[in-house]
């Protein structure tokens, strides 16, 4: 198994696995890529925004939809899943 499969599966934070789709909330993903000594989560969230992120994975075959809207950006939960 690929070794970033491994540490979602592992993983406890809030990143997941979930009928065919990786499933994050914001925090979990920044907190998962980065130690914030490498970017803020305000620096992380600048650039996720100020991205074309969701073209690139279109043309990739992927997306990242809103799958738990809970009222605020940082605790709603997304899904990157196969167009």
């Amino acid at each position: 198994m690929p070794e970033l499969l491994v540490r979602i599966n592992e993983s406890s934070m809030g990143i997941y696995f979930e009928k065919g789709r990786l499933v994050f909330d914001l925090t979990s993903l920044y907190e998962f890529i980065f130690s914030s000594d490498e970017l803020s989560f305000m620096e992380f969230k600048k650039l996720l925004y100020g991205s074309e992120l969701n073209k690139q994975l279109m043309a990739e075959g992927g997306k990242v939809v809103l799958t738990d809207n809970r009222g605020n950006v940082n605790k709603s939960l997304y899904g990157l899943e196969r167009c």
